[in-house]
């Protein structure tokens, strides 16, 4: 269960550090003409990552909870 565990920290630190490069990308939006189709692509990969490391990690989650 530890090393499930530090995988799970693992890939929420990979989804912190797309979060951190999304929010780079909007500053660097912020006080320029910014292309919205590229922005929405780039919230749309964002969003499928966190969707698939959910996906993932809850059945594994739910099942290590009801064996407690």
């Amino acid at each position: 269960m530890e090393s499930e565990l530090l995988s799970i920290e693992a890939e929420l630190q990979q989804e912190e550090s797309a979060r951190k490069e999304t929010t780079q990308f909007w500053e660097a939006c912020s006080g320029t003409r910014c292309d919205a189709e590229e922005l929405e692509e780039e919230l749309k990969k964002d969003n499928e990552r966190l969707l698939q490391v959910i996906n993932f990690w809850t059945p594994k989650a739910k099942v290590k909870l009801n064996l407690l």
